[in-house]
């Protein structure tokens, strides 16, 4: 399974170093899930925050995040993660950790989550459905490289489409390994 695992990362690194014209990127694929456990019971009846948090699996990410969590509902949201989950639809920042300007979403990080972060150059990420179309999970792959300015309209629908696919064709066997 992980040979399938990195050999899917693979595809999905060399077209988007294609789309996006950068012949060097490298990528991470990350997923996150919903918080289970004692602490989403606490936060889902005291506060009636959801979270989803990072599951790390080995072949999709070169440098790995320990408890690295993004609050999903209510506003404020945190992260892409949060926004993809709000918005149930692709999203993608090509350059996160610039100042924002007057038109940029805060995405409302923590310390930690600033931190843990910071680093990230350009971002995108989708959410999974289950077959009741509740996300079950959120994907995002990212990268140290700063792809800097918004892709024009051919590159987003490449962009989409390529990780769409990759989503709905290849992700049902890695989420099997974090059930």
């Amino acid at each position: 399974m992980l040979k399938q695992i990195k050999h899917l990362k693979k595809s999905l690194t060399v077209t988007f170093r294609e789309v996006l014209s950068q012949p060097n990127a490298t990528f991470n694929v990350r997923i996150f899930t919903p918080l289970k456990g004692r602490k989403k019971l606490i936060l889902r009846l005291i506060k009636n925050e959801k979270y989803f948090i990072l599951k790390n699996i080995d072949g999709l990410a070169e440098n790995q995040i320990k408890e690295l969590c993004f609050k999903v509902s209510p506003e404020p949201i945190q992260g892409l993660v949060g926004l993809t989950y709000q918005l149930k639809d692709i999203t993608y920042d090509p350059s996160p950790n610039k100042p924002p300007d007057k038109a940029k979403t805060s995405y409302h990080l923590d310390s930690y989550q600033s931190a843990k972060t910071s680093n990230v150059g350009f971002i995108t990420a989708a959410p999974i459905f289950s077959p009741n179309s509740e996300i079950i999970a959120i994907v995002t792959v990212d990268s140290e490289i700063n792809i800097g300015t918004i892709l024009d309209e051919y590159q987003e629908r490449e962009l989409r489409k390529i990780f769409q696919e990759y989503c709905d064709n290849y992700l049902s066997e890695v989420l099997s390994l974090i059930k």
